[in-house]
């Protein structure tokens, strides 16, 4: 509770700020954020602008602690930069959609955890136009270890929006799977990760070798997953492929 509280405030102030001039002016917001962030999670980020997308990096050592408060206090370090990023992208006049922050563990990328942020969801759940259980079914969260986290620190582009519902789709399907032993099992073992949409079709990569019969029984939870994700988001697709590190289908399936 108190969490959602302080979001909120986060954002009542980001709106009173927007409407005084942009607090944050596109020409300096790197450097600007960087300082927020750095104020308000005791943290030197490492802030970039690519396009629409507002990168922010931190190095958080205690991620790869064996003590379990350790590793929630670098959460709660990175959750602060994320509020941080999100007020300053709320009263900027730079054009930011998405605002992507990821916490390592160390220079050599062992652990990697990421949060992707939607400023219209947020601006959305601001004006009471979703509930708090519908904007928490919109996050994006994803954690790697060894040797894929560094792929989040070098694959850098302004997203768009079917980027963002392809990270979605894949993110709650995870949440969604860890209910059922088997498939959570399926999921952690085949490493997915988004690729790209093309000709109406979202496209996912299984990282370890893999055959069709892992993707048969992650047909339904992807299939529903993405029909949902493609209602909200107005986004057309016609369909989830998975393929394996040989570039063979291990799943394909339509959307209604």
């Amino acid at each position: 509770m108190k969490r959602f509280k302080l979001f909120i405030i986060f954002v009542f102030f980001g709106v009173l700020l927007a409407g005084c001039g942009p607090s944050f002016p596109k020409e300096t917001l790197d450097v600007d954020v960087a300082r927020l962030v750095y104020r308000e999670s005791g943290r030197k980020p490492v802030v970039s602008v690519i396009g629409n997308t507002m990168y922010i990096d931190l190095m958080l050592g205690e991620l790869a602690s064996q003590e379990p408060e350790v590793v929630n206090d670098a959460m709660r370090v990175m959750q602060r930069a994320v509020f941080a990023s999100m007020r300053a992208a709320l009263s900027s006049d730079a054009n930011i959609e998405f605002i992507i922050v990821t916490a390592y563990d160390s220079p050599e990328y062992n652990i990697a955890i990421q949060s992707v942020q939607n400023m219209g969801d947020i601006k959305g759940f601001m004006f009471r136009q979703m509930s708090r259980g519908d904007f928490q079914s919109r996050s994006v969260f994803i954690i790697e270890g060894a040797p894929h986290a560094a792929v989040l620190k070098y694959n850098r582009h302004g997203i768009t929006e079917a980027d963002y519902v392809g990270k979605l789709i894949l993110s709650q399907a995870t949440i969604a799977g860890s209910a059922n032993p088997l498939i959570a099992a399926i999921i952690n073992t085949l490493n997915l990760r988004y690729l790209g949409k093309e000709n109406g079709i979202l496209y996912y990569v299984a990282r370890s070798d893999a055959s069709e019969t892992f993707g048969v029984l992650l047909g339904d939870i992807f299939q529903t997953q993405g029909a949902i994700q493609a209602e909200r988001y107005r986004l057309e697709i016609d369909g989830i492929r998975i393929i394996n590190i040989n570039g063979e289908i291990i799943l394909d399936v339509s959307l209604p």
